[in-house]
C-alpha cells in the first residue's frame, strides 16, 4: 500500500539527488572558472531544502542504512536537521555511537546496529527495531534511504568469488530484505 505522501516525498528525494548532483557539477566548474555561479547553485539548492522539503520530513521516521560515516552520516545530519526521527544504522555500534557527537544536542536519533550481510537476521533485528520504534509511539518507517553498501578494488580475474558473494550479500540481497520488510 502506497499513499500518496510517500510517493510525494519519494519525488522530493530525487530532486534533492538532482539538486546535489547539480551542486557538484557546479562546484567541479568553479574549480576552473569563477565563483558566482557556486554560490547561485547552493542558494537554489537551500531554498528547496529549507522552504520545501523540510514540511514533508518534520517528524517523519527515516532509517537512513550505512550512516556510521561518508555519505550515509550526511543524509542523516541534514534529515535530524529538518526535524525528522532519524534512525542511523550500521554494522558496528561504537562507530555509530561515537558519530552522536555530530548531532545537534535536541536531534531525535535512534541507533540500530545492523549488518545487512547477513540477510537471515535482517528480519529479527528489523523486529526489534519496530518494538523500539513502537515503545516510543511511532507507528513506523516513513522513508528508507538505502546507502550502506561495500566495495572491493582489484582486478576482476584476481578477485576471489568470496568477495563477490559479500559484494552481492551486502549491497544487493540485504537491501532487498531490509526494503521488503519496511514495505
Amino acid at each position: 500500500f502506497i499513499n500518496i505522501m510517500t510517493i510525494k516525498d519519494y519525488l522530493y528525494v530525487i530532486l534533492v539527488k538532482i539538486l546535489k548532483i547539480f551542486i557538484f557539477l557546479i562546484n567541479f566548474i568553479t574549480i576552473v572558472t569563477f565563483h558566482p555561479i557556486n554560490h547561485f547553485a547552493n542558494i537554489i539548492y537551500l531554498y528547496y531544502n529549507e522552504k520545501e522539503i523540510k514540511k514533508y520530513v518534520v517528524n517523519k521516521v527515516v532509517l537512513v542504512t550505512g550512516s556510521s560515516s561518508g555519505i550515509g552520516e550526511a543524509i542523516a545530519k541534514k534529515y535530524s536537521e529538518l526535524n525528522a526521527i532519524v534512525i542511523i544504522s550500521g554494522r558496528n555500534k561504537e562507530k555509530l555511537e561515537k558519530g552522536l557527537v555530530n548531532y545537534q544536542s535536541n536531534a531525535n536519533i535512534i541507533l540500530w546496529e545492523v549488518d545487512l550481510d547477513d540477510t537471515d537476521l535482517i528480519e529479527s533485528k528489523y523486529n526489534e527495531l519496530k518494538d523500539i520504534l513502537k515503545s516510543k509511539g511511532l507507528k513506523g518507517i516513513d522513508v528508507l534511504i538505502n546507502n550502506a553498501g561495500i566495495s572491493s578494488r582489484g582486478g576482476a580475474l584476481e578477485t576471489k568469488i568470496d568477495v563477490y558473494k559479500k559484494l552481492m550479500s551486502t549491497n544487493f540481497f540485504g537491501t532487498i530484505e531490509l526494503t521488503r520488510l519496511v514495505v
